[in-house]
Order: C-alpha cells, then structure tokens, then sequence
C-alpha cells in the first residue's frame, strides 16, 4: 500500500483475485485465503478513496481542461485530465474541450449516478478548446 500512496493514482479499479479453474495461478499452493482477499480489496478501495478525493481537493483550487461527455437534466459532466468529475450548467458541447475554473467541489461517490442530489461540484468556463 506504501508504493499505491507513493504514486498517488488519481484513481484505481480494485477487485479482489479469484482463481481461474485450468490456469496456473489457481493451481498454486499458497493461495491468499478469500477473507485476507477481502479485507485487502476493502484497504485499497478506502486508499482509492482517500487519494482521489485529495485529487479533488488540489483540482479546487486550479484551472483544468475539462472534457464534457453527459447531459442530462440540463447539466453536462466531464472530465479533467486527473479524472475529477466535473459539472455545468452552462451550455457545453458534448465531446468538446473546455478551460474551466472550479467554483466548489465536494467528495463524490464512485459509481454514484445521482451525485447533482449530493454534490454542488461546479465549473464556470473560461473558454473553449478545439479538440
């Protein structure tokens, strides 16, 4: 976990191993037993947490390229090039680049759709950017 914090990934993917029949991982004989798996999976996912939310908090404070993908509701997210999840209600074109200044950001939760009811995250936009 020490290297994971070192690098401080803005964000991560975790899952625990499970052993694939016929292949030579699953054919080891010091498997890591399923709950110490899950107790690891649960550590790095909490440090996933942790690190991405720092990302957040640095990015309040900066001006970022955002990439606009999703309306809905009259509000278009996107994303910084560190993966910090932005929103707008400006008018934005989807699949475009734009220099924006974040007005508040908040923690966010992963896999969240409705994250507008819990997080007042904003943009205002500075300017547009050809992609």
């Amino acid at each position: 976990m020490a290297f994971v914090r070192e690098i401080g990934f803005a964000r991560m993917h975790v899952f625990p191993y499970s052993a694939r029949k016929g292949t030579p991982a699953a054919r080891r004989a010091d498997q890591v037993p399923p709950m110490v798996r899950k107790e690891r999976c649960t550590d790095a996912r909490a440090l996933a947490e942790e690190m991405a939310r720092r990302i957040t908090a640095v990015s309040s404070a900066t001006v970022a390229e955002v990439l606009f993908e999703t309306t809905a509701d009259d509000v278009t997210d996107g994303l910084t090039e560190t993966y910090v999840r932005v929103y707008t209600d400006a008018d934005v074109a989807r699949g475009r680049l734009y220099r924006c200044a974040s007005r508040i950001f908040t923690e966010m939760g992963f896999g969240a759709k409705n994250l507008l009811t819990r997080s007042l995250q904003s943009a205002i936009i500075i300017e547009s950017q050809d992609t």
